[in-house]
């Protein structure tokens, strides 16, 4: 079985501090990122020589990405806590108290907004933050750690051995990723399982569709509305109103500039409506052919084709899925 999917060279490669930033998958009752044991070989070849093995330690399924940690025996329980504890902070570190209470519940409409650096004007606090996550991510990668984007994933093949006297049947799976310059790099895993494993391979290509759309249809719906300087006014009109405790009514704040930035979009067919499934369609059209041999993505093209579908953010990922 093998998949391919080329590179959307509409979407930039996330960096280590966005897949943090992006939050954990999979969460323990304290919020800490759960993993599982695995290792990691690199290259094309199948049959996982002992020269391409990468890292032994643990992977934690991040929403925008796979994070691996390499274990070492002399510390490994100690590495692994603080390792835990890094990528928890990642996904919070950078909003805090007030801040994350608003920030929390902004709207899909402010992702490009988020990324221009704007909040820090809006919350100075967070410049410093930011820095500090940059940090973790380096020293993590200096350590060892491997961080894979899911919106560079561009081929997954899987294999699997039949089993043996007293073996389960070996899975092994390969998965390339492809960065904006053309530089690719292929990892491999394997694992034993009296069950198939097709259901992984389709839940990362979900993870990849996932990625992508959640890129590229809030970056339609920025280009329709000026969404800086409508939150600009709301920030300004609350700092009016409650002064130095206008964060308090963060609540109030994002309903009601969610409210106006619905109503714009909403009157362009931006929300739901052929605008915006035409324009959804018109920046993944170099891979349509590619989700037409995956059965829940052909239908996700039909739907975008037809305009039968009102598409919202939500609404558009968990079709895929």
């Amino acid at each position: 079985m093998k998949y391919i999917i080329p590179r959307n060279k509409l979407i930039p490669d996330p960096s280590f501090e966005d897949i943090l930033q992006a939050g954990p998958r999979f969460k323990d009752k304290d919020g800490n990122p759960v993993g599982d044991p695995l290792t990691l070989y690199r290259g094309n070849d199948m049959s996982f020589p002992k020269s391409a093995k990468l890292i032994e330690g643990m992977q934690f399924l991040y929403n925008e990405g796979t994070v691996y940690i390499p274990k070492f025996a002399s510390y490994a329980e100690v590495y692994f806590d603080l390792s835990r504890q890094a990528l928890k902070a990642g996904a919070t570190m950078v909003l805090g108290g007030a801040v994350e209470s608003i920030i929390g519940e902004l709207p899909i409409y402010l992702g490009a907004l988020l990324h221009t650096g704007i909040e820090h004007k809006l919350f100075p606090e967070k410049e410093h933050a930011a820095s500090h996550l940059k940090m973790v991510a380096a020293d993590l990668v200096k350590k060892g750690a491997v961080y894979l984007p899911y919106a560079q994933l561009v081929e997954i093949e899987y294999q699997v051995i039949p089993p043996k006297f007293l073996r389960k049947a070996e899975h092994r799976f390969l998965f390339t990723y492809e960065r904006l310059d053309g530089e690719r790099t292929t990892y491999g895993f394997w694992t034993y399982s009296s069950n198939p494993q097709d259901k992984f391979v389709l839940a990362m290509i979900d993870a990849r569709l996932k990625s992508e759309l959640g890129y590229l249809i809030p970056m339609i719906q920025g280009e329709q509305i000026n969404s800086e300087q409508v939150w600009a006014a709301h920030v300004e009109k609350y700092q009016s109103r409650y002064g130095e405790k206008w964060r308090e009514h963060g609540a109030e704040l994002v309903t009601e500039f969610k409210n106006a930035c619905d109503e714009e979009l909403e009157r362009k067919g931006f929300i739901k409506g052929r605008p915006l499934h035409a324009a959804t369609l018109e920046r993944i059209a170099p891979l349509v052919p590619y989700y037409r041999q995956i059965p829940r993505f052909k239908e996700l093209v039909q739907f975008l084709e037809s305009g039968d579908m009102e598409i919202k953010f939500t609404e558009t990922l968990d079709s895929a899925v």
